[in-house]
């Protein structure tokens, strides 16, 4: 009696188990125009578990929970927070718009300006794996130029493979990450680099604030090798100075210190941002 007590208990937990959590799978399109949406990071909150939309805008998930939500996020459109409960087989998010005028500048008008940055021999690197992001506080003296371009220095590739990475432009709000700068293009590039990574933001028109901006990029997915490890490596530098603070984040959790993690003092990802003193017209 007592074992048919046990079985008929275990029968009803696993029950109540494969009850408790689902499969998910859906894909995520553009609200106005129905166009599937690549790159999409697609978390679970309040878990260390996310994916990215494909070419086509699919994601699959396994093991979610009921009571689970699960956010949906791209820098050129609004977030998007759903239930599992409410989701269903297609996701629309709405796209952000950037009202920012067009800057035409004259050749003769306007000078070139950079950060002060060391040790881009530095023989320190970090490797990143898909859903981190690593951003640096940059100030410059120049602090209304307007942002010609970044550079993020790198160790040379191991591999032939090609990753996804996406730059992230963040205000800087009390020492920390704040709100994310749009950039109408997206910035997302396949790269395979040997000692650097430069983005154009020639025609973004971002201005460089007095209190600097956090600059960083987020490894995206391998196209072909398929290790956890993914290039681009970063290179890094000990710092002295107290404002040259990097942190990075898993998915969409809190900022860490880049310090704590690899238990090195002030280190810090090499970044050389040029700024070019203009005009609107």
């Amino acid at each position: 009696m007592k074992r048919k007590i046990i079985l008929i208990s275990l029968i009803g937990l696993l029950f109540s188990s494969v009850k408790n959590f689902s499969q998910v799978r859906s894909i995520v399109v553009d609200r106005e125009t129905n166009q599937p949406i690549s790159m999409v990071a697609v978390t679970v909150q309040g878990k260390s578990k996310g994916t990215y939309t494909n070419e086509i805008g699919l994601f699959a998930f396994s093991e979610i929970g009921d009571t689970d939500s699960i956010q949906f996020k791209h820098i050129g459109f609004d977030k998007n927070i759903i239930s599992n409960q409410d989701l269903k087989d297609t996701i629309r998010l709405s796209p952000r718009i950037n009202y920012l005028n067009e800057i035409i500048v004259s050749p003769s008008k306007y000078s070139l300006k950079k950060s002060k940055n060391r040790n881009k021999n530095s023989n320190i690197s970090f490797a990143g794996f898909s859903g981190l992001e690593l951003t640096q506080l940059i100030k410059m003296e120049a602090y209304n130029d307007y942002i010609k371009s970044v550079k993020i220095f790198t160790k040379k590739a191991l591999t032939k493979d090609s990753t996804y990475i996406r730059l992230h432009l963040y205000a800087n709000k009390n020492g920390k990450p704040g709100t994310e700068i749009l950039l109408n293009r997206g910035i997302i590039i396949s790269s395979n680099v040997d000692k650097y990574i430069l983005f154009n933001l020639e025609f973004e028109n971002v201005v460089m604030p007095k209190e600097g901006l956090f600059v960083g990029i987020e490894w995206i997915n391998q196209i072909i090798n398929q290790k956890q490890q993914l290039e681009p490596r970063v290179l890094l530098s000990k710092s002295k100075r107290q404002d040259q603070i990097t942190y990075y984040r898993f998915w969409d959790n809190d900022w860490e210190s880049l310090n704590t993690l690899l238990r090195i003092e002030r280190a810090n990802t090499i970044i050389e941002l040029t700024g070019i003193l203009k005009e609107p017209k």
